[in-house]
Order: structure tokens, then sequence, then C-alpha cells
């Protein structure tokens, strides 16, 4: 959740940077708004679930966490004609994707298993996971 604000605080300085006006933000009239404010509430409540240890609460965060990711797919559906929303939009996709592909909460369990483990080992757990989904399965080995 924390990445989530700091890349659009990001995005808000770069826009000044470039010589963008912050301000024109206003014009935008986007529709649908209570669901943009649903599916923020909803990731808000998928974070609080993720830091719990327990499975209870991990089971509850996994449908959560996809609800979600399809209600910000909705708002970029209805503000299509808005100028970046497809582009956004192609990236919810693929978020969407990657929450689905591991088990819905990977980000969480991701970032939990990073302060458990450490930098280094963690890194090298993600290595040996990653290059054991990619690699072909060799029958009889």
């Amino acid at each position: 959740m924390f990445l989530f604000f700091a890349v659009i605080a990001g995005a808000l300085v770069v826009a000044v940077v470039v010589g963008g006006d912050v301000r024109r933000l206003s014009q935008i009239r986007v529709k649908h708004l209570e669901l943009l404010i649903g599916a923020f509430g909803l990731k808000l409540v998928v974070a609080l679930l993720g830091t719990a240890h327990s499975e209870l609460a991990v089971n509850i965060a996994r449908p959560l966490n996809v609800v979600g990711a399809v209600l910000l797919l909705a708002v970029v559906w209805f503000n299509r004609r808005i100028p970046g929303a497809l582009l956004f939009g192609a990236g919810l996709v693929l978020n969407l994707a990657a929450i689905v592909s591991f088990g819905c909460l990977s980000f969480y369990r991701a970032g939990w298993t990073l302060l458990r483990l450490g930098w280094p080992r963690f890194v090298t757990a993600s290595i040996r996971f990653t290059s054991s989904c990619l690699s072909p399965t060799v029958p009889g080995s």
C-alpha cells in the first residue's frame, strides 16, 4: 500500500518538474467514483489482513484482493476516455494476472517473507522459486 502511494507522489513530482500543472487534475471528472473508493477500501482491508499472521485472515484477504482489482478495472473501463486510463488498465490486468497466478496474496506474502528471512536469503529463495517455476518438468527426474 505504501508503494502505491509512493508511486502516485513520485508521478506528481515528475509532472511538476517537467512543467505540468497539478491544479489541472481538478478538471478530471471520474465516473463511478464510488467504485474507486470501494476498491481502495478493499485494498486497505487486504493490506491490514496481510499483516495478520492468521490463516483465516489470509483466506479472507485472497478473494477481497481479487474483487478490489476487478473494481479498479471497472473504474478504468468507465473512464477509458481519460488519457492514460487504458495504459493504467493494462497495468492493472497484468497485476491481476500476477495476483491470481501467485495465490491472490503474493505481494503481502513476499513482504512478510522478506522481513522474516532478511534481504539476501529472500533474494536467493525468490530466484530459486522463480527458476523452479520456469524450468520444464522432466518426467522421471
